[in-house]
C-alpha cells in the first residue's frame, strides 16, 4: 500500500506521547491550548508540529473556562501522514496537592462514573470519525488510568476491534485501572500486549501496592525524588534519548510487530536494572553481573531486530541466557526469544500469498519454527544455571 501522503512525514514517538499528555492539561479557555497561557506552550506545540501532527480536537472542564460538562480535559492529535495513528490524550491531576486523589485511586482502581463515561465518549467521537484508524491513547496518572479504562472498555465491546487491535495504550505514571471489562482479557490474552505503562522508579502513584495495570509496566531509574518523579516533565528529562525516540507503531502490521519488539526489549533491560539496584549491597549480588551482560548484549540484539535478522536476535538472546543466572533473568529471555520468532513468524506469513490461517495453525507454526531454531548447532556452549539471584522473586516488568 503506497503513502497517500508521500510528502508527510509523521512519527509517532514517546517523545510525542509524552507532549500530547502535556497537552491535556493545557486545555483552557475555549478548549483550545492558547500559546500565551503558559511560557512552556510555544515549545509543546512545536515539538507536536514537528512530530507532523496537530491538535484538532480539544476538551475543557468549565471550572478551566471549557465548556466540558464533567472535570474530563482531553486532545486528539492527527498526524499530516494518514498511515500514521491517530492520538488520544486524557488530562491527570492538576496539581501536585492532586496527587492524593490518585493515590486514594490506586486503593479503590476507579473513578466516578461521569469522568469514565466522558472519557469513553471523546474516544468515540474521534472513532466514528476515524473507524479504521489506529488509535493511541495515552495520559499521565490520572489520565492513564482514563486511557487504561477507555481501551479496555473499548476491545470488551467492539468485537471487530477483538480481531483487528486498532487500540494502543502508552500510559505515564499512571494510576491503575480496575473494570469489569478486563473480562475481554481472559478470552483475547494477546490484547494485553496494546498496553504499556512507562514508569519512573521512585513515583509515588504508580509503584505502591495492590496495582492493578494493564499489559506490560516498563520501569526506568530517576534521581529526582517521590513527588517530582511523578511529573511529566520529570520523565521527559530522565527517560534515556533512544526511549524518547521510539517509534511506538506504524500502519503495516510486520512494521508495528517489530517496533513493538524493539520496545520491548528496551523496556526489559531497564526494569530489569531498576529491580536490581534497588536491592539491598546491590553490588554484590548475582543480578548485577546479569544488568552488566545484557547492557553488553541488548544493543546488538536491537540491531538485529531492526535489521530483520531474527534468527541472529534468538542466538544472541541464547547466548545471552547461557551467561545469565537465576531463574528470573531465564524467564525474561524466554519471553524475548519468543516474542522475537512470533515477529519473525508473522513477518513470513504476511509475505506469503496464501489465505489467511486460523490462529491455532499460527501457533502450531510458530512452536515449530522454535523447536526448529532450537535444533540448529548453536558455537556458544551454555554455562549451567544457578540460583544466585533466587531473590528476584518475580520480574519487574509485567510481561504478556
Amino acid at each position: 500500500m503506497s503513502n497517500p501522503n508521500p510528502e508527510k512525514k509523521s512519527k509517532c514517538t514517546i517523545n510525542l506521547l509524552i507532549s500530547a499528555a502535556q497537552a491535556a492539561y493545557r486545555v483552557r479557555k475555549d478548549n483550545a491550548i492558547n500559546p500565551n497561557d503558559d511560557p512552556s506552550n510555544p515549545e509543546l506545540l512545536a515539538n507536536i508540529t514537528n512530530h507532523g501532527y496537530e491538535v484538532v480536537k480539544s476538551i475543557a472542564p468549565v471550572k478551566s473556562e471549557g465548556s466540558g460538562p464533567s472535570p474530563l480535559a482531553a486532545v486528539c492529535l492527527k498526524p499530516q501522514d494518514l498511515e500514521k495513528p491517530m492520538v488520544i490524550s486524557f488530562r491527570g491531576t492538576k496539581a501536585m496537592g492532586d496527587v492524593f486523589s490518585d493515590l486514594r485511586l490506586v486503593a479503590g482502581g476507579t473513578v466516578e462514573k461521569k469522568f469514565r463515561d466522558a472519557a469513553f465518549e471523546f474516544y468515540q467521537q474521534v472513532r466514528k470519525e476515524n473507524p479504521n484508524r489506529e488509535i493511541i491513547i495515552t495520559g499521565h496518572s490520572l489520565g492513564g488510568h482514563l486511557a487504561q479504562y477507555v481501551a479496555t472498555k473499548a476491545y470488551n465491546t467492539d468485537t471487530k476491534l477483538q480481531t483487528k487491535p486498532l487500540v494502543q495504550v502508552r500510559t505515564f505514571n499512571t494510576a491503575p485501572a480496575d473494570t469489569i471489562h478486563n473480562a475481554v482479557f481472559n478470552k483475547f490474552p494477546q490484547l494485553l500486549a496494546q498496553f504499556v505503562n512507562y514508569r519512573l522508579s521512585p513515583d509515588a502513584v504508580s509503584s505502591l501496592p495492590l496495582q492493578k495495570y494493564t499489559g506490560n509496566t516498563f520501569i526506568f531509574p530517576s534521581n529526582k525524588g517521590t513527588l517530582n518523579s511523578h511529573k511529566l516533565g520529570t520523565m521527559k528529562e530522565q527517560l534515556p534519548v533512544e526511549i524518547l525516540n521510539q517509534e511506538v507503531t506504524t500502519h503495516y502490521d510486520t512494521a508495528k510487530k517489530q517496533t513493538m519488539l524493539v520496545e520491548l526489549v528496551k523496556g526489559v533491560a531497564s526494569s530489569y536494572q531498576c529491580r536490581v539496584e534497588g536491592q539491598l549491597f546491590s553490588r554484590f549480588r548475582a543480578g548485577a553481573k546479569n544488568v552488566a551482560e545484557m547492557q553488553k548484549a541488548f544493543p546488538e540484539i536491537i540491531k538485529s531486530i531492526e535489521k530483520g535478522q531474527y534468527n541472529e536476535a534468538v542466538f544472541k538472546i541464547e547466548a545471552l541466557q547461557g551467561k545469565l543466572s537465576g531463574n528470573i533473568s531465564k524467564k525474561l529471555t524466554d519471553i524475548l526469544m519468543q516474542k522475537t520468532i512470533e515477529t519473525k513468524v508473522s513477518q513470513q506469513m504476511q509475505k506469503a500469498e496464501t489465505p489467511k490461517i486460523s490462529l491455532i495453525e499460527q501457533q502450531q507454526q510458530m512452536k515449530a519454527e522454535l523447536l526448529k531454531m532450537k535444533e540448529e548447532p548453536f558455537v556458544e556452549k551454555k554455562p549451567e544455571l544457578n540460583n544466585t539471584d533466587e531473590a528476584l522473586t518475580k520480574p519487574s516488568v509485567s510481561l504478556s
